[in-house]
C-alpha cells in the first residue's frame, strides 16, 4: 500500500512485523517515512498514540530508548482520565 491509504490497526502490525522480519531491526522515525511499503509515522502515531507504545505493542526491546535523555514517555489526556477513573 502507498499513498493516503487506510490501514486497520492489524495490517499496521503485520507490515511491520514482516518489516522487521526482514531487516531484523524495528525501522526509525525517518527510514519510516523513507520507505513507502510501511504506513507513515503520522499513521502510526494516530493509530497507536506513539512510536514508543507502537514498539511496545511489538514487543521491540525498547531499553535503549528508555536510556536516551530524550526520549520522554507521552500521556495523552485520554490515558490521563482513564488512570485517574480506574484509581
Amino acid at each position: 500500500m502507498t499513498g493516503k491509504e487506510t490501514y486497520t490497526e492489524e495490517e499496521i502490525i503485520r507490515i511491520f512485523k514482516e518489516y522487521m522480519q526482514k531487516k531484523d531491526k524495528f525501522p526509525s522515525k525517518s527510514q519510516i517515512e523513507a520507505d513507502k511499503s510501511l504506513p507513515s509515522y503520522t499513521t502510526v502515531k494516530r493509530r497507536f498514540g506513539s512510536l514508543f507504545k507502537f514498539k511496545q505493542i511489538l514487543g521491540v526491546d525498547i531499553s535503549q530508548d528508555l536510556k536516551r535523555k530524550d526520549t520522554a514517555i507521552r500521556y495523552t489526556n485520554d490515558d490521563i482520565k482513564n488512570e485517574c477513573r480506574n484509581s
